[in-house]
């Protein structure tokens, strides 16, 4: 089953979740090949994710905006997605604050 696939079943069983978790692997799958694209998942993951309030999946989609827009702009021009995600993920005690920590001091932000 490809990530499609998942896509429709989850949207045809109504699974709000499933969906959000999908779109932000989505979004990491075209992170380096099309970041255009890659953005637009997370996009639809952490609207998705805000309105069922899904920390996890929120940060992801908050951290894989933040990595688009270092990759498309200039670091800097990252607007606080990447440290958004920071506070959700220490907020539930993710071990992915960690990468996101990394990525921040890696690109002086």
């Amino acid at each position: 089953m490809c990530y499609a696939d998942a896509l429709a079943l989850y949207r045809g069983l109504d699974d709000r979740l499933g969906q959000a978790e999908v779109l932000n692997n989505l979004g990491d799958s075209y992170a380096v090949s099309d970041p255009t694209q890659a953005r637009a998942h997370h996009e639809q993951a952490l609207e998705i994710a805000r309105s069922i309030s899904a920390i996890l999946e929120e940060a992801r989609a908050l951290e894989g905006i933040g990595n688009c827009e270092i990759h498309q702009t200039k670091p800097g021009d990252d607007d606080g997605y990447l440290r958004r995600a920071l506070g959700l993920y220490r907020q539930i005690g993710s071990p992915h604050a960690a990468r996101v920590s990394e990525t921040l001091r890696f690109h002086d932000l």
